[in-house]
């Protein structure tokens, strides 16, 4: 296949898988902007949520912005949303009840989390961006003190990959 002049700037694959399959929801689909173009402050991933799950349990805060993503999964009405889904924002733990396509701005140093997808009635989307060259989170251990969140070593390993 003949290269194009811009094929760099089109990615298809995914380049980062940094969870484990079982600390990660079906199908899930991970792109690291740092490792590919040259340094650009950016991630995403996606993840399709089919059932309930507690996927962040700990509040957490970050050194970069994020957006966070709910989304009906049916590609005809993105609106088409069935689900039910908790999210604090905040040292204080605000809680939120998602039950509407919604997508979140979480500033840089915000606490947020607990994330837990209460109820799932049809499958929808997650998605996290991430304006950061790296993933890093501080996490409050059952101390309440902040801590750098440790990934396992099989996890470090993927991400070199």
């Amino acid at each position: 296949m003949v290269a194009n002049k811009y094929d760099e700037y089109f990615l298809t694959e995914p380049k980062m898988p940094i969870f484990l399959p079982e600390h990660q929801a079906k199908p899930n689909i991970v792109f690291q902007g740092a490792k590919i173009w040259k340094g650009l402050p950016f991630f995403t991933d996606w993840e399709t949520i089919r059932e309930p799950w507690f996927m962040d349990p700990k509040p957490m805060k970050h050194d970069f912005d994020q957006i966070v993503a709910f989304i009906g999964g049916n590609f005809d009405d993105p609106w088409d949303f069935g689900a039910e889904i908790e999210f604090c924002m905040g040292e204080e733990e605000e809680k939120h009840i998602i039950t509407k396509t919604t997508i979140v701005y979480i500033p840089k140093g915000m606490v947020h989390a607990p994330l837990n997808f209460k109820r799932v009635d049809k499958p929808i989307l997650f998605q996290n961006i991430c304006l950061s060259d790296h993933y890093m989170r501080l996490v409050k251990d059952d101390n309440g003190n902040w801590v750098e969140w440790e990934m396992p070593e099989e996890m470090k390993k993927l991400k070199e990959s």
